[in-house]
């Protein structure tokens, strides 16, 4: 038996799913089945694919997001210290 091939996304495609995927909370199941079957539609995937990819990359990107709010904290908390500027 032949393994399956791997699925290779454009970065339109995965665009798209984040995007997707963001709006239905990371969850296919809660979503409504008519608009899942539109957007599988849409971007050229199958239900199946799109439900394992949500899975396989829902904590990676969400991380990505967190660190990103994260470092821009920092660097709005960290802007005008030691700059030498006076605020009066």
């Amino acid at each position: 038996m032949r393994k399956r091939t791997r699925t290779k996304f454009t970065p339109e495609q995965k665009i798209k799913m984040r995007a997707f995927a963001e709006k239905a909370g990371w969850k296919i199941n809660g979503c409504d089945e008519k608009s899942v079957r539109e957007f599988c539609n849409e971007v050229g995937i199958e239900r199946g694919v799109l439900k394992v990819w949500m899975h396989n990359n829902k904590y990676s990107l969400l991380n990505g997001k967190i660190r990103e709010i994260e470092h821009g904290l920092c660097l709005n908390t960290h802007s005008n210290d030691g700059d030498g500027s006076s605020s009066s």
